[in-house]
């Protein structure tokens, strides 16, 4: 799945560039809702950046779980529009985010994977699905990053302000699957590490979030994500010796204030790793150069590679979320996801 992401990407925004004209667009004068659970609300938070930098600051722009719509704690206005991110379609906490949606009148498009008809298809007002992005793992990967890259393509489109980011979005990634050996280095050197902490800020934000996730379903190892900024007020006192801090840089400040926080986390006992655009230092890992709107889609690669290594040198397979554990099965079955 790691290396379908290049192919899955290009031909997933080639589509969305077509289908603009025919999927219904919001308006600009009206909030704007990027919905999804799990993984799939952080494709919504990358949607949701990516639109408030793109689009004028006039417009009201949220990104909420599907949990929250789903309760009624997000006051849902109906002039809104909702795009609705959901792999499989079969997310049931995000069907019923999408009836709330629904009953309190707003227009919603789904974004996902799977062309066959689905509970959220069944829903929604309009549909796009991602090409090549159909997962054969459960710890999803490719569905991911096609997902925010169609959104990106079609903002771009909506906005009347955008360009194709298709072509470039694939070189970049196919790029950092050809690092995987290096990744596969930086696995060693982490193996002792039990918990992992993620940092990140700005178009960022997304990604610790997904990289923990990761960590969690397909490393099996503890994981949180915290802002850059929000690790230097009280994370330090628990890290410690058998704990990986690894932290995204996306701007200038963001990787000097990260450096910061990195330094802190070494003293502190922690191994740190930095991944940031240009300059890097020695030690760091660069990531390409693909502007901040467009850095979620790259930028959750290497930990994608990083975490299916740690699997594989601990002899577990990553894909199977410990499903293949008689106790994970049963925990997972009592809670009906």
């Amino acid at each position: 799945m790691i290396e379908a992401q290049p192919a899955a990407i290009r031909a997933t925004t080639a589509s969305a560039a077509r289908a603009r004209s025919h999927l219904p667009a919001p308006r600009l004068d009206r909030p704007i809702y990027f919905v999804g659970q799990g993984t799939s609300f952080h494709a919504a938070i990358a949607g949701a950046f990516a639109a408030r930098r793109r689009w004028p600051p006039s417009v009201a722009v949220e990104a909420w779980p599907s949990w929250e719509v789903a309760t009624g704690s997000v006051p849902l206005d109906p002039h809104g529009f909702a795009i609705v991110y959901s792999a499989e379609g079969e997310t049931a906490l995000t069907a019923e985010a999408q009836r709330a949606l629904r009953a309190a009148g707003v227009p919603q498009i789904l974004i996902t994977a799977v062309a066959a008809p689905t509970s959220s298809s069944r829903i929604a007002d309009a549909t796009f699905v991602t090409r090549g992005a159909t997962e054969a793992s459960w710890v999803h990967t490719v569905s991911y990053t096609a997902a925010v890259a169609a959104t990106l393509e079609l903002i771009g489109g909506w906005s009347r302000a955008g360009r194709r980011v298709g072509p470039e979005l694939g070189r970049a990634v196919a790029g950092l699957v050809a690092r995987q050996r290096s990744f596969r280095a930086l696995a060693g050197r982490l193996r002792r590490a039990r918990t992992f902490v993620l940092l990140g800020a700005g178009a960022g934000t997304a990604t610790a979030r997904e990289a923990a996730l990761k960590v969690r379903e397909g490393a099996r190892r503890f994981a949180t994500a915290l802002g850059i900024e929000e690790f230097l007020h009280g994370a330090l006192p628990s890290v410690d010796r058998c704990t990986a801090v690894l932290a995204v840089a996306t701007t200038p400040m963001e990787r000097a204030r990260a450096r910061e926080a990195l330094t802190a986390a070494r003293i502190a006992g922690a191994a740190g790793v930095l991944f940031a655009r240009p300059p890097v230092a020695s030690g760091e890992y660069g990531l390409p150069d693909v502007g901040v709107d467009a850095s979620p889609v790259t930028d959750i690669v290497p930990f994608q590679c990083l975490v299916d290594a740690i699997a594989v040198q601990d002899g577990r397979m990553p894909d199977g979320m410990g499903l293949d554990d008689p106790r994970q099965w049963r925990a997972r079955s009592s809670f009906g996801v």
